[in-house]
């Protein structure tokens, strides 16, 4: 699958969904922060903008999920952990539970989740705090809005799966 690596000069989920915010804003979003997923306050049930409606958890390996319309608008109430994974999915077209164990809980990148990705026209986008951002989806219209909204180049998912990535180099090989 091909994917958009970048070294965004932004730290920031709001300014890398930004290309294709349109989209997202259309997406369920499940996540995986290992420190989160909502910073604090946004756990209090009485904030006013009620962040905690969106939450939602599901699965036997428990997968934390927003529903639509939460990203990119509280892009900045999310947590980002040196591994971040935002997994955008239509909850029309594949349900959170359904989501969840054809993932068996784990949005990490790897042959399932790039399968499900190609299969249920998923985005997926990856943080890695050492310095880049990474998105992968069918949907070339989006790829190319990340192209070229992204400082980056193209990459493939089969770096992830055959493990030729690597850390220490800030992006791929």
């Amino acid at each position: 699958m091909r994917g958009i690596f970048s070294q965004l000069p932004a730290d920031s989920l709001a300014a890398a969904m930004a290309p294709v915010a349109e989209r997202c804003e259309r997406l369920d979003w499940a996540v995986a922060l290992q420190s989160g997923p909502l910073r604090f306050p946004y756990y209090d049930e009485d904030h006013p903008d009620r962040l905690l409606s969106y939450h939602h958890v599901e699965g036997p390996a428990p997968m934390h999920w927003f529903g639509r319309g939460f990203l990119p608008r509280y892009a900045d109430c999310l947590v980002l952990d040196e591994w971040s994974y935002y997994v955008g999915f239509d909850s029309r077209l594949v349900g959170a539970a359904e989501l969840a164990e054809r993932l068996a809980g784990d949005l990490s990148p790897g042959a399932r989740l790039f399968d499900a990705v190609a299969r249920h026209d998923l985005l997926y986008l990856l943080r890695v705090d050492a310095g880049w951002w990474e998105a992968y989806a069918a949907d070339g219209d989006t790829l190319g809005r990340l192209r070229q909204g992204w400082p980056g180049r193209e990459v493939s998912s089969r770096r992830w799966v055959d493990g030729t990535w690597r850390l220490g180099t800030l992006g791929p090989h």
